[in-house]
C-alpha cells in the first residue's frame, strides 16, 4: 500500500518536480496501482469462489489451503508483473480479497497458512540480506546514517500513534502509547522499497540507507522485544491485582 508514496518521490527525482506530479498521477496511480489493485481483486475473488465451490462438491479432492494460496499467489505475480504493473500490491489485494470471499473457518485456517507462510519465507530472506549487508557504504555514511536509523525509529510511528490515541481503544494509556508507538518493526517490506528504489534512481546510497535502518530495527526490536513486553505484562498484573483488592 505504501507503493504510491514511495514511487513519488522516485519520479520526482527522474522527471523533475515540474512534470513529475502529472507523471506520477497518471503511470503510478492510475496506471500500476490502478491495474494491478483491479486484477488482484478479480483474481482473489474468482479464486475464492472457485475455492468455496470445491469445498462444497463432494466429488472434488481438497486441496490444501497452502498450496492453493501459495499457486494463487505466485499465478497473480508472474501473470501481472508480466502485464507490466505491480505484481507484489496484487498479490496482496488478491489475499485481501480471497479472505473476504472464503468462508468463516477457512478464513481462519487461511490465518494460520498467512503465518506459516510469512515465517516460511522470513529466514531465508534475512539470510539473504546477512551476505548482502554493504559495510563500506554503511561506513560511508558515518554518523549521520545512524541518526537517521535511529530517527525513523524513533519518529516513523510514535507521533502518530499518539495523535491518533481518541481514535485507538487499546492506547488509551500513556504506556499503551508508547508499548505500541515502539514496536512497529521495520522488515520485508522495507528491503523490497529499497531495492526498488536504489534501481530505480541508480543511487546505491538509498540501499544503504534502507539496509541500514533494516538491520538497526531488527536489533533494536529484538533485544528490547522480550524485557519490554515482561515489564507491560507485570504493570498490568499489577493493576488486576490492585482492582481486585
Amino acid at each position: 500500500l505504501a507503493y504510491p508514496l514511495v514511487t513519488l518521490p522516485i519520479i520526482m527525482l527522474s522527471v523533475g518536480a515540474q512534470g513529475g506530479w502529472a507523471h506520477w498521477a497518471m503511470s503510478s496511480l492510475l496506471l500500476e496501482v490502478g491495474v494491478a489493485v483491479v486484477l488482484g481483486a478479480a483474481a482473489g475473488y474468482l479464486g475464492g469462489r472457485a475455492l468455496m465451490w470445491v469445498e462444497r462438491d463432494e466429488r472434488a479432492e481438497k486441496t490444501p489451503l497452502l498450496t492453493y494460496s501459495l499457486a494463487l499467489s505466485l499465478a497473480v505475480l508472474g501473470i501481472v508483473h508480466f502485464l507490466g504493473y505491480d505484481g507484489i500490491l496484487a498479490v496482496f489485494v488478491a489475499g485481501v480479497a480471497l479472505n473476504l470471499a472464503v468462508g468463516g473457518d477457512v478464513r481462519v485456517e487461511e490465518e494460520r497458512v498467512q503465518e506459516a507462510i510469512n515465517q516460511f519465507f522470513l529466514l531465508p530472506i534475512f539470510l539473504l540480506l546477512g551476505t548482502a549487508l554493504p559495510w563500506d557504504g554503511w561506513r560511508g555514511l558515518g554518523a549521520s546514517g545512524l541518526a537517521i536509523a535511529a530517527a525513523v525509529l524513533l519518529f516513523r510511528r510514535l507521533p502518530f500513534v499518539w495523535l491518533l490515541r481518541p481514535a485507538l481503544p487499546c492506547a488509551k494509556r500513556t504506556r499503551d502509547v508508547l508499548f505500541l508507538g515502539w514496536f512497529g518493526p521495520i522488515g520485508v517490506a522495507a528491503l523490497y522499497y529499497a531495492c526498488h528504489a536504489a534501481a530505480a534512481t541508480g543511487r546505491p546510497e538509498v540501499w544503504y540507507i534502507g539496509s541500514l535502518v533494516v538491520c538497526f530495527s531488527v536489533i533494536a526490536h529484538g533485544v528490547t522485544a522480550a524485557p519490554l513486553t515482561y515489564l507491560f505484562g507485570q504493570k498490568e498484573q499489577a493493576e488486576r491485582d490492585t482492582e481486585g483488592s
